[in-house]
């Protein structure tokens, strides 16, 4: 017997089975209304995870994907559940940067201001050499004379 998960929206609530491996050759599953708002609302409760939120509703991403093709208000609404699980993950995120996390703090002081924090993949080295004329020729002399004595 397999355990039942509740997820409620704010219009509504739907049982579904606990999540379940499901292949992607399953048949197609319709997109309705119930369907459809149960899909977005898990979006947005799992930080824009489409996966999850498939697995939850017992289909697969591709299915998802057929829906978004088909219908393109869906298609928007899921854009918006994205948007909408981003800024709740970036949150929560958020919280614990403040509470506990340098490196959680870290990675958003790097997201709001990366001219500032951003990791600089290119290095900088300021050299400052300072050789005068003679120099320069005394060191080429040198280094002839020992290679052509090398070569004996």
């Amino acid at each position: 017997m397999s355990a039942v998960v509740t997820v409620e929206s704010e219009s509504q609530s739907l049982q579904v089975a606990e999540p379940k491996e499901v292949t992607p050759t399953s048949d197609f599953l319709p997109l309705t209304a119930d369907r459809k708002a149960f899909f977005l609302d898990t979006v947005i409760k799992t930080g824009g995870n489409i996966s999850k939120a498939a697995t939850l509703l017992g289909t697969t991403r591709q299915n998802v994907y057929r829906w978004t093709q088909s219908d393109p208000a869906f298609a928007q609404a899921l854009e918006n559940a994205l948007e909408y699980g981003t800024e709740n993950l970036e949150e929560a995120y958020y919280g614990r940067a403040m509470e506990m996390s340098d490196r959680a703090a870290e990675f958003l002081l790097k997201a709001r201001r990366p001219d500032k924090y951003r990791d600089d993949p290119t290095p900088r080295v300021n050299v400052n050499i300072n050789l005068n004329s003679d120099d320069v020729l005394s060191f080429l002399d040198t280094t002839l004379v020992d290679s052509v004595d090398s070569r004996e």
